[in-house]
């Protein structure tokens, strides 16, 4: 036996595994949010607050995507596609 079956077993008391540390580039974790944060906080310590926050939204229906995607695809599977969209929508 190796590993956990081991460890229940009881044949080893050792640590299970070992510990694995995601990068930062590691999207959607806490320590990706974390430096996302310092990043803003940095900028806004840097320049101030903003006068302005504005929001841009693209509609993954729009026709340009829609004819991009296959039968079982959704928009979220090309976002190359829908970056180019939208690029091309506000140009």
């Amino acid at each position: 036996m190796t590993g956990l079956q081991d460890y229940v077993s009881g044949e080893e008391r050792g640590p299970i595994g070992s510990r694995i540390l995601l990068p930062a580039s590691q999207t959607e974790f806490p320590r990706d949010m974390i430096q996302q944060y310092q990043d803003a906080m940095s900028v806004v310590s840097n320049y101030g607050k903003p006068d302005y926050f504005i929001t841009l939204t693209c509609n993954s229906y729009w026709d340009e995507i829609q004819e991009c995607l296959e039968d079982d695809q959704v928009a979220t599977d090309l976002p190359d596609v829908v970056a180019r969209v939208f690029q091309m929508k506000v140009n």
